[in-house]
Parts: C-alpha cells; structure tokens; sequence
C-alpha cells in the first residue's frame, strides 16, 4: 500500500539523522537539506524555448546531462558499471548515508536550494549485496528543500520522483509537472549532479540544463 505523508510522523533517530515512523527519512540536521513539495502548486509560467534533445553520447557513454520540459525532467548521473553493490553495511554506522544520486538545484538565497533523486541510508537489516537495480529498489527517492542552516525537512511522501539503472549511469525521472515549476521555473542555467558510494564523500558534476518547450521529453536516443 502507497505511503502518505499522514503515516510519517517524525521521530526521533541516531546522532545527527531522524527517521518517519514509516521508515522513510523526515529529516536532516546539519547537512544538506531538501524538502518534497506539497501537491497543488501552481502552473509554470516559463518563457518559451527552444526545443532540444539530449546529444546521443550521453545516453551511450553515460555522460551526465540534464533536461527539463513543463511536464518531465530527466537526469544522468554516471555510475561506472559493476556487477554487485554492497549495503546495510556495518562500518556505516546506523542512519548513515550510504549511497546516493541527487540533483542539486540552487535557490534564491544563499547556501539554499533543492535536491532531488535517490538516497540509501543504513536501516537496521543486516548486510544486503545485490544489483544496482536491487539497490535502487531499497532506497528512497525523494525532493527536499535546502535551507541556509543546512537543515532539511521531508514534508510529505514525494511524487513523480524515480531512480533507474541505464547504460553506465542512475537516470533520476521527474514526472509532477508542479514539481518541476517549483524547481526550475526560474530556469537556473545549470544544477549539481551529485554520487556518493560507502565510506566517501559526495561527487560533484555541474552541468547545464537544456530546457525543451514541451509538455514532455523526446524519446531517449
């Protein structure tokens, strides 16, 4: 059965993390911040532009690249191919933050912005092993807001976000159009691609986004 924001009520977790009661991750203190938008928002507003696709080596190569139209945007993070992924593993640490693929989005204050796409962080299973599908299937992917204290709040189930294995990369999928207004209606030039694997530190690819003015995105080449 589907989640609701109604089932996640915060509480609290271990060290500087606090886990839902449903399990999901609520909140962040003192590290980067998101928050998943609210349903409802209102319509997109952008000027128009030209219509662009994505060069065909990204999709190949796993080159990262990212682009947005009114309803769908699309991400490549690369992720250099392997055949098994480790996690839930006991060095972590519980609650710690193992793997994870977002888009980071500046915001209009400084230090602010958002974040968006897919985060594992170690629950209380024992070690687990499997493919990066397998992996992706266990985490959350989710769109947080970042504040400038480097809090971060999930305000309710994210919709429309999903993380998939392609081609030597993680494609993170946004399909709510108020989602999309909310974060790129301001068309920003470019966002973070972020990766993070056990025991390192985040991995930072800024790169620019090609809006498309369309109501979707072509189709992969």
């Amino acid at each position: 059965m589907a989640q609701t924001y109604d089932d996640m009520q915060s509480v609290a977790g271990v060290g500087d993390e606090a886990f839902s009661a449903g399990g999901q991750l609520t909140v962040r203190k003192g590290a980067t911040a998101l928050v998943v938008l609210a349903a409802g928002i209102g319509g997109c507003g952008r000027a128009a532009v030209p219509r662009e696709r994505p060069p065909a080596a990204a999709r190949t190569t796993g080159a990262p690249s990212a682009v947005v139209s009114r309803g769908e945007a699309r991400f490549r993070i690369p992720e250099p191919p392997r055949s098994v992924y480790l996690w839930n593993l006991p060095a972590t640490g519980e609650a710690g933050h193992e793997y994870g693929w977002m888009v980071r989005v500046p915001g209009s204050a400084p230090d602010s912005g958002w974040e968006v796409g897919y985060s594992f962080f170690r629950g209380y299973a024992g070690p687990d092993s499997g493919s990066l599908a397998e992996l992706l299937a266990a985490g959350q992917s989710d769109a947080w807001h970042v504040e400038p204290d480097g809090s971060a709040r999930v305000l309710e189930a994210s919709r429309g976000v999903t993380a998939r294995p392609d081609s030597m990369a993680v494609v993170i999928q946004l399909s709510d159009g108020a989602l999309i207004d909310r974060l790129f209606g301001g068309h920003p030039p470019t966002v973070n691609l972020r990766r993070r694997h056990p025991g390192g530190e985040w991995a930072d690819s800024t790169v620019p986004v090609s809006y498309v003015n369309a109501d979707s995105l072509p189709p992969e080449p």
